[in-house]
């Protein structure tokens, strides 16, 4: 019987031949050599597909050298024997090609597109966890002048005799007429009767 990887023209044959170029036999005594799948490739002789290394794919059957094993895009991932790169989702980026995984967008930053090379600073009023796929406003009662803040802790207080609404850049200075007394407020509480604040 033929080794793994050669095949018989017949039964009754005692030459064994290599599986060509493209092809691969995993099984003794075997009549025929079965098509390279995708995701790897099949050099003369194959008793199974070698995987694409990670960074790159092949998406066609009956391929034979790594060569055939194409680079991933930037913005994609691609692991070892991939069939297709993989677009990098939201909260991550590859910048470069030929990446086996995506990189999560760092603290401070995010990303809300998918397939994409670069995440972007969180803005003014709000803040950024790691992986970020969105920017989250600053809690009322507190703002965030600076960008790239990394956690809502990062979101400063709102200071007596100031409001500041949820997502704010700064705080905003009570009316006259009104009041905050304390630090931390969303919003400015009218003077009871009788008392007034200029």
């Amino acid at each position: 019987a033929c080794a793994a990887g050669s095949v018989a023209p017949s039964e009754s044959s005692a030459e064994c031949s290599p599986c060509a170029n493209g092809t691969f036999q995993g099984a003794t005594g075997e009549l025929a050599c079965e098509p390279c799948t995708t995701g790897g490739f099949c050099p003369s002789g194959a008793v199974a597909p070698t995987p694409c290394a990670e960074g790159s794919y092949n998406g066609r059957t009956g391929r034979w050298m790594v060569s055939h094993c194409t680079l991933c895009r930037e913005g994609h991932a691609c692991g070892v024997g991939a069939s297709q790169e993989t677009a990098c989702v939201a909260g991550t980026v590859a910048n470069s090609s030929g990446m086996a995984s995506c990189d999560p967008c760092g603290a401070g930053s995010f990303q809300s597109g998918s397939g994409e090379t670069a995440c972007r600073t969180c803005p003014r009023g709000s803040h950024c966890a790691e992986g970020a796929s969105a920017a989250l406003p600053c809690k009322e009662g507190s703002y965030g002048a600076a960008e790239g803040l990394a956690s809502s802790d990062e979101c400063t207080p709102c200071p007596p005799g100031s409001a500041c609404t949820t997502g704010a850049t700064q705080p905003t200075p009570c009316n006259p007429g009104s009041a905050a007394s304390v630090s931390g407020l969303g919003s400015c509480v009218p003077c009871q009767s009788g008392e007034y604040q200029n």
